[in-house]
């Protein structure tokens, strides 16, 4: 009897452990794309931020916007507006390494945020994306179609009070690359340090 009910309480004990486990990754998981969401991003960040003034280490910041989205949408419904965001997340997915994070920053923007990660690799692995999304064919009504995106690329520094910094700069880079025709990778002018110390 003792064996059955220490048994049972075991049980108990795991599958509700299970259970708060699934509600913590619920709650920091972006349910269309299955990429982190806005919350789990600003955690994210915060924490590198927080390491970034002792360890010095590059930290690059990306974020993405699916070009024409809103055509897509518009001209095929929002089910096709799901199927294309779900399928630039798996992209993100597929080329970012263990320790960095993608995320969905709203609509259709998204965020990769890559740790120890130099500007000329980031342009790398950026490109990587780039080039994968925008060889990804859809078929809609036996017809075929490729979507493209737009990046932009700053580095946490030194004087920015918080990620917001980095985020504006990459905001600014993508919109840039946006205004010039858009899939392509630019990177953000980044602000001199200050040496006056």
């Amino acid at each position: 009897f003792d064996l059955q009910h220490l048994l049972t309480k075991f049980r108990k004990d795991h599958y509700r452990r299970k259970e708060l486990e699934q509600v913590e990754i619920t709650a920091d998981t972006d349910k269309l794309t299955g990429l982190a969401n806005r919350r789990r991003m600003d955690e994210f960040l915060d924490a590198m931020l927080t390491l970034f003034p002792e360890e010095k280490k590059p930290f690059s910041f990306i974020i993405a916007d699916v070009d024409h989205f809103k055509h897509y949408n518009d001209t095929h419904g929002h089910q096709l507006g799901d199927v294309v965001l779900a399928s630039v997340a798996s992209i993100f997915k597929n080329n970012i390494r263990r320790g960095d994070l993608a995320a969905r920053f709203g609509g259709e923007e998204f965020v990769v945020l890559l740790q120890d990660c130099s500007i000329n690799n980031a342009l790398l692995i950026v490109e990587d994306m780039r080039s994968s999304i925008a060889s990804n064919e859809f078929l809609i009504n036996d017809k075929k179609f490729n979507i493209t995106a737009t990046f932009g690329i700053s580095q946490i520094h030194p004087d920015d009070k918080d990620y917001k910094d980095a985020i504006s700069r990459a905001d600014i880079a993508m919109y840039d690359g946006k205004s010039h025709g858009k899939n392509q990778v630019c990177l953000a002018t980044e602000p001199r340090t200050n040496t006056n110390d």
